[in-house]
Formats: C-alpha cells, sequence, structure tokens
C-alpha cells in the first residue's frame, strides 16, 4: 500500500512539473543535441528502437517510450537525424507525462 501511495505521488509530482514545461522549455531541450557526435546519443539513450538510413546519406534514429499514469496509457517518441555523424536535428511527439520521464540531456550517460 505505501508503495502504492509513492508511485502516486511520483506520478502527480511528475505531472506537475511537464505542465510547467512549456513546448519551447522541451524544444531548448532538444535543441542541446544539434551538432554533437553520434556515438554521444548512443551513450545516453543506449540502441535506437528503430532507425532508418535515407537515400541521401542522413539516418533517422527513435526511440519509442509510454508511460503508465492516472489518465491510463500515454505515447511518445524521440527523434534524431543524424547527417555524418553529427546530429542535426532533434524532436519529439507525443504526451508529456511520458516524455518527461524520458528526455535526457547529452552530458547524462547510461551506466555501462
Amino acid at each position: 500500500m505505501k508503495k502504492n501511495k509513492i508511485i502516486l505521488c511520483i506520478s502527480v509530482l511528475l505531472l506537475f512539473l511537464s505542465s510547467c514545461m512549456t513546448t519551447k522549455d522541451f524544444n531548448n531541450y532538444m535543441n542541446q543535441w544539434k551538432g554533437l557526435d553520434e556515438d554521444q546519443l548512443y551513450l545516453v539513450y543506449g540502441p535506437p528502437m528503430r532507425s532508418q538510413v535515407l537515400k541521401d546519406g542522413r539516418k533517422l534514429i527513435a526511440y519509442d517510450y509510454q508511460h503508465a499514469g492516472l489518465d491510463g496509457v500515454t505515447f511518445c517518441e524521440v527523434n534524431f537525424t543524424v547527417e555524418g555523424t553529427k546530429i542535426i536535428d532533434a524532436n519529439y511527439k507525443g504526451d508529456y507525462p511520458a516524455l518527461v520521464q524520458h528526455l535526457q540531456s547529452p552530458n547524462s550517460r547510461r551506466n555501462p
């Protein structure tokens, strides 16, 4: 029972934090990735869930997430475009509660 209350409190806190952030905040957050090397992306997010190489040589990389909250399951997608080895675009689609939990900055590192 206590664990459920903790999870509920965390969910409410994340929902509150996500409602405080604007689209501009998220765009600024994603812009931190532009110009960085593709390897940094993998060090932070790990292997992509999906990727596709376009005819012009650019690579599209996607990470899909879901979040079970009070209003049901929400989904988000974090996308990167790579040219050569440099990230040229980073964006997201989806519901804020799912997004807030999964956006990571270039300085975050996964534990090997």
